[in-house]
């Protein structure tokens, strides 16, 4: 399956449809290899959920106390990598990253299940683990009553605004479609690049 011909001015629609066709039939979101890069320059990447997109780019939710959201801090940019090899597709994104405000930050941790908040509300996420045992029993018993948990203050989302995206459509001979947008301002420009 080829990007549509002509391509469209924008990406973002285009975007959101090659997401959607990869949400698994059980809803599983998308996921991302997301890079950051902290002052120091060195690069991190790790994979997260993309819990949405829309008309400003993709959602995601993070702890802002790990690697990754001190690089989002100190360096508010990233960039994003989808691979789908069933299709042979792939995405990728570079932008700016801004932080979702409380309400929508709420919402995204609403999302979460109730196992998967009393993980994040007890685990200091990325710091060493002296007692997986105890760690795991606090969690089964935090998980156990249902109930959701309030969003702890160093949990929140972003939004990772593109600056440029890419579609990458695999072939058999190698000789791959990449569209490639370039966005100035509010305004974006594409063109085909070679394989």
């Amino acid at each position: 399956m080829e990007t549509p011909d002509p391509a469209p001015a924008e990406p973002l629609g285009l975007l959101r449809r090659w997401l959607a066709e990869a949400t698994t039939p059980d809803g599983d979101p998308p996921a991302a290899v997301l890079a950051t890069a902290g002052r120091d320059g060195r690069p991190s990447t790790r994979t997260i959920e993309v819990r949405g997109c829309d008309d400003r780019g993709l959602v995601f939710f993070a702890n802002l106390d790990t690697r990754k959201g001190r690089d989002l801090r100190e360096q508010p940019a990233a960039a994003a990598t989808f691979y789908w090899p069933a299709t042979i597709r792939q995405l990728n994104l570079t932008g700016d990253v801004v932080f979702t405000d409380p309400a929508e930050s709420d919402r995204l941790w609403a999302t979460r299940s109730p196992a998967g908040q009393a993980v994040a509300t007890l685990s200091e996420q990325g710091a060493p683990l002296p007692d997986e045992t105890t760690l795991r029993a606090r969690v089964t018993a935090l998980a156990a009553a249902g109930r959701s948990l309030p969003r702890p203050p160093g949990h929140g989302g972003f939004v990772l605004i593109p600056v440029t995206i890419e579609f990458w459509l695999g072939r058999p001979d190698r000789f791959h479609h990449r569209l490639h947008y370039q966005r100035a301002g509010q305004r974006w420009s594409h063109w085909l690049l070679q394989p």
